[in-house]
């Protein structure tokens, strides 16, 4: 039960922030955006990640690694539906970066601060 809340903690720190950027800059993941924006979204998404790593692993403690990988696959597989939902040359490639970058990202946070090596 404590991993399942882990998950579930990790990824809504990494879907909420997602949205809050969306709100705070006033901008949109539209055919029109420009390069530097996507290349802010997910560097912000990397960053992101890896600290939803951290906490699931931090919350889930001697099953850490398990929190982690089922956070990572979480986020994978919610880009893929989203790039299934919105095939966009712009969504296509925030949602490649979240499958490549982004889901990596949470297990190597874990690994680089979890329970382990961040006390």
């Amino acid at each position: 039960m404590r991993t399942a809340l882990a998950v579930l903690a990790g990824y809504a720190l990494f879907a909420f922030s997602a949205a809050a950027l969306y709100v705070v800059t006033g901008l949109e993941a539209t055919p029109a955006a420009s390069t530097g924006f996507v290349v802010g979204r997910v560097a912000f998404g990397i960053v992101v990640a890896a600290l939803a790593g951290v906490i699931a692993g931090r919350i889930a403690r001697e099953r850490h690694r398990l929190a982690a990988l089922s956070l990572a696959l979480v986020i994978a597989a919610g880009a893929v539906v989203t790039l299934m939902e919105r095939p966009d040359v712009t969504t296509l490639w925030i949602q490649i970066a979240a499958v490549l970058l982004m889901a990596p990202a949470a297990v190597a946070g874990d690994w680089l601060l979890g329970p382990e090596r961040g006390e």
